[in-house]
């Protein structure tokens, strides 16, 4: 009996996941939201892995722009993280845990 009730789930890992894919959907929201040429920068940039160089040759820009326009989505994205933290009105929940890792998004 033991070992079938270490098999279960556990509520906090269940409720984790919850956050998780709500969060993942709100990200993706958030995303699709920006300019198109942002969001295809970004997702080269963070998704595909491309470097810089990379992201500026298939966009046929410097490669400093593509620095700039990277920061600016990063910083949006953060904004964004920051906010599903924290959240605004009495009463609703946080989409993340409260408790913050020093971990970096990339």
């Amino acid at each position: 009996m033991h070992l079938l009730f270490e098999r279960r789930p556990k509520m906090a890992d269940i409720l984790a996941g919850i956050h998780r894919d709500a969060l993942i959907e709100e990200i993706s929201a958030a995303i699709h939201q920006w300019p198109e040429f942002e969001q295809r920068v970004f997702l080269q940039a963070h998704y595909q892995n491309q470097s810089l160089e990379a992201i500026s040759r298939s966009c046929k820009l410097d490669v400093e722009e593509v620095g700039e326009i990277l920061k600016r989505c990063d910083h949006r994205l953060y904004a964004f993280l920051r906010s599903a933290r924290n959240p605004i009105r009495e009463g609703d929940e946080p989409l993340l845990p409260i408790a913050r890792s020093e971990g970096t998004v990339q």
